[in-house]
């Protein structure tokens, strides 16, 4: 008996240390890692700044990686020019002589989640250039944009000399962005039918500050600020008793980074009255480009949903989400919504482009898909077949 008591307290005293400093170690790696990711999360915040007139633009001259598997170079690069646009080149304030300049403005899904060069305004810049024509195609997307906020952005660089503007309108949450956003320049519709114009409120910066990085989970790392897949973790890791049930609550929650296609849908489910005054503005912003149109070509461009094109890839992905809200599939899939862009744009006199039936094609020609699994946006293969 004392032998076995001599070799359990030996064993002890030599796997106590062992173990103590197993967990230092560990401990240290950790601290190590949570302090990279912090220093990554910092920095990815200010990919946005604030602007007084728009609310808030890209940084100018920022880089930042981000660790992407879906992607197949296995992460982003976000990388803005000196005027912050998605472009790995500066942008000069005078066009080379015979260049064709085309500003493409749009949301996140035209900013792109994808490297510079795969965006679909480089690529289309790219196969023009291979067709002989000297292109500068330059991809001014900013995430969160409305149509509005572009239009403001359009406005500010008109002194580039564009010789046209293409405007990308994304189906999934244009509608809801018109709507919403204190830290955004906005519209209101009067009880008249006037619009008014409303200078940004709260700024983005003390908007974003909010965000905690102890919030961020690390599986998705903390620089995703705006992915749903992000929501949907947290949302899954919660008990089903804590599980938020309400738009209001889960962008309370989550700090506003549910969005897309889900979050429209959920917020015109809840105030469906609102929707035929996001159809008002929408067409106000029209109205408005087509006097621009007078003298500089326009193009606008519909972007279906990932839900219209690749309903069992999204419903798989985003069910738990969709049971949250209590959605139907009319209403996650956007079709009202794009519908009523389809209406708007033959009304509006601009030249039109509706990407519906090329992406559909694409995609029931191939398996490969046109959006990321794990998000909403348009991978690298979307992004050639748009630019196509």
């Amino acid at each position: 008996m004392r032998v076995i008591v001599f070799y359990i307290a030996a064993l002890l005293l030599f796997t106590l240390p062992v173990l103590l400093i197993a967990e230092f170690t560990l401990r240290y790696l950790l601290h190590q890692g949570d302090a990279a990711r912090r220093a990554r999360f910092e920095h990815a915040r200010s990919y946005m700044v604030s602007d007084p007139q728009i609310g808030l633009v890209q940084s100018r001259n920022f880089r930042f990686r981000l660790e992407w598997p879906e992607s197949r170079h296995g992460h982003i690069l976000y990388r803005t020019n000196n005027l912050g646009f998605r472009e790995d080149a500066d942008t000069t304030g005078q066009k080379a002589p015979g260049t064709l300049r085309v500003l493409v403005f749009g949301d996140s899904h035209t900013d792109g989640v994808v490297h510079n060069p795969d965006s679909f305004a480089n690529l289309s810049e790219a196969l023009l250039r291979q067709k002989g024509i000297a292109a500068e195609v330059i991809n001014a997307g900013v995430g969160m944009f409305s149509l509005y906020q572009q239009q403001l952005l359009f406005e500010r660089h008109r002194n580039l000399e564009p010789d046209a503007a293409v405007f990308v309108q994304y189906a999934g949450n244009d509608y809801e962005e018109i709507l919403s956003g204190t830290d955004k320049a906005r519209l209101r519709l009067e009880s008249d039918g006037s619009v008014t114009k409303i200078p940004p409120g709260d700024s983005y910066l003390n908007l974003i500050q909010g965000v905690r990085f102890e919030d961020m989970p690390a599986p998705y790392g903390p620089e995703m600020l705006s992915s749903s897949s992000l929501v949907l973790h947290r949302i899954k890791q919660l008990p089903a008793i804590f599980r938020p049930v309400t738009l209001e609550q889960t962008k309370a929650r989550y700090r506003d980074i549910l969005s897309q296609d889900i979050a429209q849908a959920a917020f015109f489910a809840r105030e469906p009255e609102r929707f035929a005054e996001a159809a008002a503005l929408h067409r106000y912003v029209l109205k408005n480009l087509r006097s621009q149109a007078r003298t500089l070509p326009v193009l606008l461009v519909l972007l279906p949903t990932r839900y219209q094109l690749e309903p069992a890839s999204a419903r798989k992905r985003f069910a738990h989400l969709e049971l949250i809200f209590g959605l139907n599939a009319k209403q996650k899939r956007s079709d009202l919504v794009l519908e009523d862009m389809r209406m708007a744009a033959r009304a509006s006199g601009l030249q039109w482009l509706d990407l519906f039936a090329p992406l559909r094609e694409a995609r029931s020609a191939s398996d490969a898909d046109l959006y990321y699994y794990s998000d909403h946006h348009l991978n690298e293969r979307g992004h050639a077949v748009v630019a196509d």
